[in-house]
């Protein structure tokens, strides 16, 4: 349906501008075609542009501050894995998945890998994040990953913003019952475990060194 819906308006748009362009005389002419392509076209490349400077302003990885002899923190809503214990050397690591409680690994007595489920969240450094849809500007989306420690103070974050795009974007996503995406930036790997694993996190959250 959305696709018939489409053809027809396509098919409206072009019989409205071929009558006035057959109306008009010959010196309006392109004057008319320039204003066809301009009405098509020209909040879609302003909104573009307008996203390129937001993404310089307030886009990318900011690190605020370093925290040394770290314990543990709270993965948020990615998986807890033995990895951050065995490979980065944190006592504990905790994460909810998705999950109203939350899991924790740690070190036993025995050295091995200890499972908790259903536990008080000890950590005082926890990832989170954000969509923020009520922008000031409409028809953008911001993304914010965190991390934040106890009393709420952010040390890190990095931010996505995503562009709904213009109004003939919006119209077709309309005509599927969905938002359209008309550009990202700076990328959507800002907001992927593997990334935070290798550029945010070591920088920000240093596990406490281990007692000789």
């Amino acid at each position: 349906m959305g696709s018939l819906f489409l053809l027809l308006f396509i098919g409206f748009i072009l019989a409205i501008l071929i009558w006035i362009v057959i109306k008009v005389p010959w010196w309006a002419k392109p004057l008319v075609v320039i204003g066809a392509f301009l009405a098509v076209t020209a909040d879609g490349y302003l909104g573009r542009r307008k996203l390129e400077k937001m993404c310089q302003e307030q886009g990318g990885v900011h690190i605020y501050k370093t925290v040394n002899s770290v314990e543990g923190f709270d993965l948020g809503l990615w998986r807890p894995t033995p990895y951050w214990i065995k490979d980065k050397g944190y006592i504990f690591i905790e994460g909810h998945h998705f999950s109203e409680t939350v899991e924790r690994l740690s070190i036993s007595d025995n050295g091995e890998i200890k499972k908790e489920n259903d536990v008080k969240p000890k950590s005082k450094y926890t990832i989170r994040a954000y969509t923020n849809n009520d922008t000031p500007q409409r028809y953008y989306t911001t993304w914010r990953t965190v991390i934040l420690n106890q009393h709420n103070d952010i040390l890190a974050e990095t931010v996505i913003i995503g562009y709904e795009g213009g109004w003939v974007s919006r119209f077709i996503a309309g005509l599927y019952a969905s938002k359209s995406k008309d550009g990202f930036c700076p990328t959507t790997e800002y907001n992927n475990l593997s990334f935070w694993k290798e550029n945010i996190i070591p920088k920000v959250l240093k596990p406490k060194k281990k007692e000789k």
